[in-house]
């Protein structure tokens, strides 16, 4: 299973490289044109990013028809994906995607627009996901 924000070419993708019931860890990939970049995020225990991540895209989610005013952003424990949502008038968010390596040492970052109603069912999507 995988969550898939945006439209090809510019996607961000959440998938389980082992898919069960509960991941323990997900790979975010942003796609851009000429561009694919790919960092594993642990959601172990220790971390809180699960919970976090739901939490953040449930409550955009709701606000998918009347928009929010400012820039909302997350960011995983170890910095590997962050994200910044801006609300546009016209009904949809512009996503300003970064990963970040810290291993291999680099970072890629690109921008992803969701329109409102992908937005909507966004929320279901990644508590489906993540099984909680």
């Amino acid at each position: 299973m995988e969550v898939l924000l945006g439209d090809v070419p510019n996607q961000l993708r959440l998938s389980d490289p082992s898919p069960r019931d509960r991941p323990s860890q997900i790979v975010a990939s942003l796609l851009q044109e000429g561009l694919k970049a790919s960092v594993p995020l642990e959601l172990d225990v220790y971390s809180d990013d699960g919970a976090r991540l739901i939490q953040f895209l449930t409550d955009l989610s709701n606000q998918s028809w009347t928009g929010w005013d400012e820039p909302k952003s997350w960011e995983s424990l170890e910095h590997a994906l962050g994200m910044t949502w801006v609300w546009r008038p016209m009904g949809h968010a512009i996503v300003d995607v970064k990963l970040y390596d810290p291993d291999k040492r680099w970072r890629a970052s690109g921008s992803v627009t969701v329109p409102s109603g992908a937005l909507e069912s966004m929320g279901a999507q990644i508590r489906r996901f993540l099984g909680r």
